[in-house]
């Protein structure tokens, strides 16, 4: 625990009259603490004053310790008052003189003992090393692998659609559309002898014609 000196001399400064009576007893507990324990913490710390040399503090200390916060009398008035048996203020007065305070004044003093400022101990590699940022953040952002690269299409996709060997060859035609129709013999035969018929019946015409004419202009 720490004395905050400053704010201890002020309390001493407004100290109501003492007791005729001690108001309590070296046994008697403060927050989980004895008051032996809490008078001893506070005696402790003023012996650490750079003002004070040794284990009891006589009047010129006392008084180093003080006047920037006491006039001369009331730095007389309070050693008079801690002092009793010899020149110099030992651990059993200020303990005695701690018991007659009233129970305002002895938890003002207990309020002046503070806890310790604990150094926060920095590690030596976050001195040293400066805090690891993320390649997206010290250049450009990353894009992932899926979204750099083009999207994959399936060979399916690439390739064009295969046509069936029967859609890309032509439409076979059966030799029976190619080759004309063929007409039966018979039929065949008639028309020829129809054919033959009638270049007769012409020939016979103009056989009658030229008769008839040389028979005129004979």
């Amino acid at each position: 625990m720490r004395l905050n000196s400053n704010k201890f001399l002020l309390v001493l400064k407004n100290l109501e009259d003492l007791s005729f009576f001690k108001n309590r007893k070296w046994d008697k507990v403060y927050s989980n603490k004895t008051v032996s324990y809490i008078n001893y913490e506070i005696w402790k710390n003023i012996l650490n004053d750079k003002n004070i040399k040794g284990e009891a503090i006589d009047k010129y200390e006392f008084n180093n310790f003080c006047r920037y916060y006491l006039t001369e009398i009331e730095i007389n008035i309070l050693f008079n008052r801690i002092n009793k048996k010899s020149r110099c203020i030992n651990f059993d007065e200020f303990n005695e003189f701690m018991e007659f305070l009233s129970e305002k004044d002895y938890l003002l003093c207990i309020s002046c003992l503070e806890p310790e400022k604990e150094e926060t101990s920095i590690p030596e590699s976050s001195e040293k090393e400066e805090p690891s940022t993320p390649d997206s953040k010290k250049g450009e952002p990353s894009v992932p692998d899926s979204d750099k690269e083009e999207p994959s299409v399936p060979d399916s996709d690439k390739e064009e659609p295969s046509v069936p060997d029967s859609d890309k060859e032509e439409p076979s035609v059966p030799d029976s559309d190619k080759e004309e129709p063929s007409v039966p013999d018979s039929d065949k035969e008639k028309e020829n002898g129809g054919l033959i018929k009638k270049l007769h019946y012409i020939n016979n015409f103009f056989k009658n014609k030229i008769r008839i004419f040389f028979y005129i202009f004979k």
